[in-house]
């Protein structure tokens, strides 16, 4: 079976373009692909909790931390966070499944995966954010 894997730079400008969460499931996969099941699993169980509790914290924080410039910047250094951690940990393994005649993932499911992605983070943001109007944690 031929093996398909994201490069770094797709994990870097995915998560960059489609917010972490796409970033965390194609790090996931390439461990996947790596027959790394254990680091699969831990990327997308504990990266996923991470950037939750980012969102939580993000809206407890005052507006002047949570502007829009900040929220960029926070994101951006994710993205590169989750692009240099594949180039460190995955890229000489992902190199050699592409000499062997492995294929880099398609840009149309690199594409779903963003849309995906920024749909669970407008959703969860939509959720921690009503839950604390409810309980009157909101700013």
């Amino acid at each position: 079976m031929e093996k398909k894997v994201y490069t770094w730079l797709a994990v870097l400008i995915s998560a960059f373009i489609g917010g972490p969460f796409g970033g965390i499931y194609m790090l996931s996969q390439n461990y996947k692909t790596l027959g790394k099941d254990d680091l699969a699993k831990k990327w997308l169980l504990f990266g996923s909790l991470a950037i939750v509790g980012f969102l939580v914290v993000m809206s407890l924080l005052p507006a002047s931390f949570t502007s829009p410039t900040a929220g960029a910047a926070a994101s951006s250094a994710i993205a590169i966070g989750l692009g240099l951690t594949a180039k460190q940990k995955q890229d000489k393994e992902i190199k050699e499944i592409l000499a062997a005649g492995g294929r880099k993932q398609s840009v149309g499911k690199i594409i779903g995966i963003n849309v995906l992605s920024i749909l669970i983070t407008l959703v969860l943001t939509l959720v921690v954010t009503g839950i604390f109007a409810l309980i009157g944690l909101n700013k």
